[in-house]
């Protein structure tokens, strides 16, 4: 009978030892799943974000020439000129009175402090340009585009010279 109490006991050890690998295997199989269906779709998004503005970086430019301001009456105006592109909208970041000031521009859209609140455009795809005049003086502007509803970089930027 001694010989059978030591069985039991071995047999004991074995269980636990088979019930906490299976324990292991079912965190691990876990542990994937949460990988695959959150983690992966999360980071996938963000690269394809990032990709779209990758290809767009260089596709608007200020047009050094053509941005300038005056002292009187304190003006400033931008040319920007787009690429190969179907703009959703750009914005602006332009100093104002020592502050950097962003704009959104989208078509029809409206802003005070831009070509006297009329209703803006984009700059047409290939090569098309546009003029927005400010109504205060500023030396330095940048422009950068919006896709999705997001800002990407920032992809062109100047030192804006008396006209």
């Amino acid at each position: 009978m001694i010989s059978l109490k030591c069985k039991s006991n071995y047999s004991k050890k074995a269980v636990s030892s088979i019930i906490a690998s299976v324990l292991l295997i079912l965190i691990t199989i876990v542990s994937i799943s949460v990988l695959t269906f959150v983690i992966i779709p999360f980071v996938k998004n963000s690269l394809n974000e990032g990709t779209n503005c990758f290809q767009v970086i260089d596709k608007i430019e200020i047009i050094n020439e053509a941005s300038c301001y005056t002292l009187s009456p304190e003006t400033s105006k931008i040319k920007v000129k787009a690429g190969n592109i179907n703009l959703e909208g750009i914005y602006l970041i332009i100093e104002k009175n020592g502050d950097e000031v962003s704009y959104e521009i989208k078509n029809n859209s409206m802003i005070s402090d831009i070509n006297n609140g009329d209703a803006l455009k984009l700059p047409s795809s290939g090569g098309g340009e546009r003029t927005y005049n400010f109504n205060f003086k500023s030396t330095k502007a940048g422009v950068g585009i919006i896709i999705n509803d997001k800002r990407c970089g920032i992809s062109d930027e100047t030192t804006l010279n008396i006209c």
